[in-house]
């Protein structure tokens, strides 16, 4: 005799039905038709990749003058209008920014004021953690939500490669997988541990 198959009863919540096509509906609780702005995290579980919100802690930040974290806002403001020069070339729009520099020069600083402005801008901000998930992760984002400000962390990015290796992340950045409208922002202690083609 067969065993019954398992089923998980929705929760309470449930009160609509997700359309997957090919004629499946799954029961399901709200939706909604774009992120609300913060930090996300990625994973993946038996129905597939999710994102996850993430909160950030930070005390009250300040921006001074003539650093390089004021530099770096800068560029990228500049960038964020820039998009109609890009499509005038036919060209990606997209931007690389890496911070590199000894335990406590400011690289984490700097990255939570890139994410306070970000979320200023109604954007989204991306922690990756393993490069092809994190490509897929994008192109659902920017499937949902084409012209999303979209800002995607790759902090301790030498770490990343010793443990999943560069092609994968050659190829996010600047490859056969690469994302339009999308900052990314490496951050190391070493940037002599990484190959030029990377840096």
């Amino acid at each position: 005799m067969a065993a019954s198959p398992k089923i998980d009863i929705p929760s309470a919540d449930t009160n609509q039905w997700a359309a997957q096509g090919n004629g499946v509906f799954r029961p399901c609780s709200a939706t909604t038709p774009s992120l609300p702005s913060g930090v996300y995290g990625i994973d993946v579980d038996n129905v597939g990749l999710y994102l996850i919100q993430r909160k950030v802690v930070t005390d009250e930040l300040i921006v001074l003058p003539d650093t390089a974290s004021e530099r770096v806002l800068t560029a990228l403001q500049v960038f964020w209008d820039a998009k109609a020069k890009f499509a005038d070339k036919g060209q990606l729009f997209k931007r690389g920014v890496m911070l590199w520099g000894p335990p406590g020069s400011g690289k984490t600083c700097t990255l939570m004021l890139l994410t306070h402005d970000i979320i200023r801008r109604d954007g989204i901000v991306i922690l990756p953690s393993h490069p092809e998930l994190t490509t897929g992760a994008l192109q659902v984002v920017r499937q949902v939500e084409p012209e999303r400000p979209l800002i995607c962390v790759l902090e301790d990015i030498d770490e990343m490669v010793s443990q999943y290796g560069e092609h994968a992340l050659l190829a996010l950045l600047d490859g056969e997988t690469q994302i339009d409208n999308v900052v990314f922002v490496a951050t190391t202690n070493y940037p002599e541990r990484l190959d030029q083609r990377l840096v």
